[in-house]
């Protein structure tokens, strides 16, 4: 949970959390390393493993041992992280960089599930300023059915200016252009161009399926991934974290030789979709806007909603659960965030109050009704995180709109992938899957007929 990133990460815990039985505890191994960064690294991850999270906690930058990274905040993500993963059961030094003023160091751990890259930041004075998980090993991508790359080209691109200049990638047709294009914006998280979600990349699969029916896609690196050692979490907003990129992304395609810059679109999934209506009303020149999946109702609700749904696939009776402890902790939070307890610099789910309630405060619906753009809104039905409900609200908010599209789809879930049954954290994980074609081609049909 990098220093600088918080933000950014505040919905991914709620989103991706996966419930489970409680593991035990693994027994340390000794630390024998050379330098003192690769040390404290171990250290510090040895002490979360063994659940002395105040140990660990010793080691961090005071201001965040205070807040974010206090030893009961810290016992709440490494909770929620090895219900999902399962235990720890081996951690090795690999590798050592610098990064401005920080020492990173890289850790292998592998869990039981899954293997990872460990990433702890270390300050000058030695003292852990953050720590996050990449997957060890890309699972290969499998191309969806529906694409076919030998009818267009990808090529890389920056997407803004200094000191926010994001990597891209542009996914753009063959043959006579102009072409329509559209930008894809992330949800919740430090996420990658793909939208990398355990082993599915949906935005790999919008990208290269849209690509493949004419439409040009651009997908970049989420500022908070790319660049989150310089993102404050005490002043960042909706704004720096998501709509400024896109806004500077459009711009960049209509400047683009191939783009028909009159035919440029956005489309956002789940904090992308909710924000998308802003940065409509940032861009004048947006041709339409797509959501999937966007929140209608405030936060703290859609996310006791989510948690309460977790809960009840559970089934534990058991008081001493860690994560129905942990579960517990959040629900408390949003209710003191609700009753307008918290200070904004607070944190629920790892993120300061203040950024949630600058969302809350956006009133996005308000804003989509008053802005002139034409809209196609997509919703899952076995969707848990973002709901049929917030769908009702959208639809019935718009309903006197004729140029905005609504769609629902019977067995897709938040990704836009097919299953039976209750959607669960398990089947986003379990392997990989691809998002549906047909919302594929209902996008690209859209786009295509906005003329």
């Amino acid at each position: 949970m990098c220093r600088r990133n918080l933000a950014g990460v505040m919905g991914q815990v709620a989103l991706v959390a996966v419930l489970a039985t409680a593991w035990p505890a693994v027994a340390q191994e000794p630390i024998l390393t050379a330098d003192r960064w690769t040390r404290t690294a171990l250290e510090f991850m040895e002490a979360l493993r063994s659940g002395e999270t105040g140990r660990a906690s010793a080691l961090v930058v005071p201001e965040l041992a205070a807040g974010p990274m206090s030893p009961d905040a810290l016992a709440a993500i490494w909770d929620r992280l090895t219900a999902q993963m399962g235990p720890l059961h081996t951690l090795a030094p690999h590798r050592l960089s610098e990064q401005g003023e920080y020492r990173l160091v890289e850790l292998t751990g592998r869990f039981e599930r899954q293997e990872f890259v460990i990433l702890v930041s270390i300050d000058g004075d030695g003292r852990v300023a953050g720590f996050r998980l990449l997957p060890a090993a890309e699972t290969p991508y499998e191309m969806p059915p529906y694409a076919d790359t030998t009818t267009f080209v990808e090529r890389e691109v920056t997407v803004g200016r200094e000191p926010w200049v994001l990597p891209g990638t542009l996914a753009l047709p063959r043959g006579a252009g102009p072409h329509p294009a559209v930008v894809l914006v992330h949800g919740s998280g430090p996420n990658d161009r793909d939208q990398t979600i355990g082993p599915n990349r949906p935005f790999r699969d919008l990208a290269w399926g849209l690509a493949s029916r004419g439409v040009a896609v651009l997908r970049y690196e989420k500022r908070t991934r790319a660049l989150g050692h310089l993102v404050d979490p005490l002043t960042i907003t909706v704004d720096g974290e998501v709509i400024d990129d896109a806004v500077a992304a459009l711009a960049l395609l209509r400047t683009t030789d191939g783009i028909d810059p009159d035919r440029v679109f956005v489309l956002g999934h789940s904090l992308g979709a909710t924000v998308a209506p802003l940065i409509a009303q940032r861009d004048a020149q947006l041709a339409g806007a797509i959501l999937l999946a966007p929140m209608a109702r405030p936060f703290a609700q859609v996310i006791r909603e989510q948690l309460e749904y977790l809960r009840s696939l559970h089934h534990s009776d058991d008081p001493d659960d860690p994560n129905l402890a942990a579960m517990a902790e959040i629900l408390d939070s949003l209710a003191e965030l609700e009753a307008g307890l918290l200070p904004d610099t607070a944190r629920v789910l790892g993120g300061p109050v203040a950024y949630i309630r600058d969302l809350d405060a956006r009133q996005v619906v308000d804003v989509a009704r008053r802005t002139p753009v034409p809209h196609l809104i997509l919703q899952g039905e076995r969707d848990y995180q973002v709901t049929m409900e917030d769908f009702a609200l959208w639809r019935d908010a718009l309903a006197d709109r004729h140029d905005v599209t609504f769609r629902s789809y019977p067995d897709l879930d938040h990704l836009f992938m097919a299953g039976t049954g209750p959607s669960t954290p398990q089947e986003v994980m379990g392997g990989q899957r691809k998002v549906a074609q047909q919302v594929v081609d209902d996008v690209a049909r859209w786009i295509t007929s906005r003329r």
